[in-house]
């Protein structure tokens, strides 16, 4: 099919992304603006297998390719990307703005679009997986908020500051250790972030999801322990070392905001990176 040749197409490429020699041509041929038209192209058309090809092709580059490789995504992407990352989100019920934001909101309600999420039940509610398509974009999203510039379009877009705090209660581990790294990566260095994140609902929620993540961990009953560890290390550190939002007594990690930080250069070099053997994006394994 020509969503299947597409997928085929696409990912032995972006996987140069990870060969230092071959990086240098892959980010100077017309590789990423391709994929960037594939990525519109598939979200117009809803075209879910095409769509989950082009995103994981960007993130393997973004999460394989070191600096060099989120800031050339970034590049070709501008704005647009942003905007697709955050359409695909908001079709798996992961939104920039909510109507009802009470006590007990989750983004796990999900509202699919027809034929974007073709893995996902009709309607389906809170799900403890969301569809790949919304997966494979919180791990770009993840990916590209290590980047200096990618705060610069954060900033300039605060929707995508709220689908990350939504995504950070995500009933989904990977989901909720995706969005908390994105957050923590963001904040680091980067004072704007942390103002706007202690603005309107957004401590209130943080908070909640930090408590909600430690419950997770103390459970222990999803099967993705990694993962559940992760968001709940994250947004403790978020919560009380970065925003200073949290209770003071509430110290349940004990970790600075720098030791829980990691680079994902980094985190390939220590093997922790390596693409998982359900071919999801290459990120962090406990994202999966």
């Amino acid at each position: 099919s020509p969503a299947a040749t597409t997928r085929l197409a696409l990912a032995p490429l972006a996987a140069l992304a990870g060969q230092p020699d071959a990086r240098r041509w892959l980010l100077r041929s017309r590789f990423l603006p391709k994929t960037m038209e594939q990525f519109a192209a598939a979200v117009g058309k809803r075209d879910a297998q095409r769509l989950v090809a082009a995103i994981r092709a960007l993130a393997d580059v973004a999460g394989g390719g070191g600096d060099d490789g989120r800031r050339e995504v970034l590049r070709a992407g501008g704005g647009e990307l942003m905007q697709l990352i955050l359409e695909v989100l908001a079709s798996a019920g992961v939104a920039g703005h909510r109507i009802n934001d009470d006590e007990d909101d989750d983004i796990d309600v999900i509202l699919k679009l027809p034929g974007l999420a073709a893995d996902a039940p009709k309607n389906s509610v809170f799900q403890t997986q969301l569809p790949v398509a919304a997966l494979e974009a919180l791990l770009l999203l993840r990916n590209l908020c290590f980047h200096t510039e990618a705060k610069a379009h954060v900033t300039a877009n605060p929707r995508a500051l709220d689908a990350l705090v939504a995504a950070a209660g995500a009933s989904d581990p990977g989901a909720r250790a995706a969005a908390a790294d994105a957050l923590l990566a963001l904040t680091h260095n980067g004072q704007r972030i942390t103002t706007l994140l202690r603005k309107g609902r957004r401590p209130a929620r943080l908070r909640r999801f930090a408590s909600r993540a430690s419950k997770a961990v103390a459970a222990g009953t999803s099967g993705r322990a990694r993962a559940d560890e992760h968001a709940a290390k994250c947004l403790d550190v978020l919560v009380r070392e970065v925003l200073r939002i949290g209770d003071a007594g509430d110290d349940a990690f004990g970790h600075s905001p720098d030791s829980t930080l990691l680079d994902i250069s980094e985190a390939d070099a220590r093997g922790i990176g390596r693409e998982p053997s359900d071919g999801l994006a290459i990120g962090p394994a406990w994202v999966h």
